[in-house]
């Protein structure tokens, strides 16, 4: 069993967006052996008995190399601000909810944490959020990767772009104009919709809400009852309070009233602009 040189260069790439973190690991020790996962070979877990393991089921993962290892974890030295594991981990949130095809293609799923105190991830795959008892991923992202790419170095080079926020390759023709956010509007109903009834709106804020409600829900910070209603309610100000938190902000700054800066972070991973 071996790792793959380009799962070595993928978290090179990472890394070089994101200095505070380190390279996990891609080989399993004995431990992983027994568990099963992308971290084995499909010819170790084989020789183990292991045939029935999920990463060895999918057409996509009887492919590419036997012996290579097919998993990559990237620990973080801090967990808040933009270099720290609750940021990353909303930021593939966002893009595996977005369906982002760089990500798609390389990504079986992930988990990290979000909150810092439960670990959480997403299957492209699956389209759905996922779990682990895992506690390790508190502090490290791991990527479970399709074995039929983890040595094709122009795809996981794509994923990383895609994580890092580069934008995919331009297609010819004119650039479509990015919807726009009022901070205004949206401050007016952070501030005043919590005090209505369920549902109840700030009038002339619905729209703005509403684009900023799916980017909270894109990084599985806010259920989808409350991301289609337009309020910027209780709920939607405790997922901005987190986004706030994520984007290294504490205390009285993290009130889960918009301010520009988190907001134009938030737009640019969600594609929206902010106006005064």
């Amino acid at each position: 069993m071996y790792a793959p040189k380009e799962l070595g260069e993928l978290y090179q790439k990472l890394h070089d967006g994101v200095p505070r973190t380190k390279n996990g690991g891609v080989v399993g020790d004995a431990r992983h052996v027994a568990g099963g996962g992308y971290h084995i070979s499909r010819a170790l877990l084989l020789d183990h008995g292991q045939k029935g393991d999920y990463s060895i089921q999918q057409a996509r993962d009887k492919r590419g190399d036997e012996d290579a290892a097919s998993a990559l974890d990237w620990t973080f030295l801090d967990q808040t601000g933009d270099q720290g594991i609750r940021y990353w981990s909303g930021r593939l949130m966002t893009v595996c909810r977005a369906e982002d095809p760089r990500v798609v293609a390389v990504l079986r799923e992930w988990f990290g944490t979000i909150d810092g105190r439960t670990v959480t991830g997403y299957s492209p795959f699956r389209k759905r959020i996922v779990t682990s008892s895992d506690k390790s991923h508190l502090f490290h992202i791991h990527h479970s990767i399709w074995r039929d790419v983890c040595e094709d170095w122009p795809k996981l080079s794509a994923f990383a772009d895609a994580v890092l926020g580069v934008p995919a390759a331009a297609t010819p023709g004119p650039k479509p104009a990015l919807p726009k956010v009022s901070l205004a509007a949206l401050v007016a109903a952070a501030k005043a919709d919590p005090g209505r009834g369920q549902g109840g709106t700030t009038p002339g804020s619905a729209d703005d809400v509403r684009l900023v409600e799916a980017a909270l829900l894109r990084h599985g910070l806010l259920d989808d009852d409350y991301a289609t209603d337009g309020a910027f309610g209780s709920s939607s100000v405790a997922a901005y309070r987190v986004w706030q938190r994520l984007c290294g902000y504490e205390g009285a700054d993290a009130d889960g009233i918009p301010g520009k800066t988190t907001l134009t972070k938030l737009g640019a991973y969600a594609g929206f602009s902010v106006v005064a």
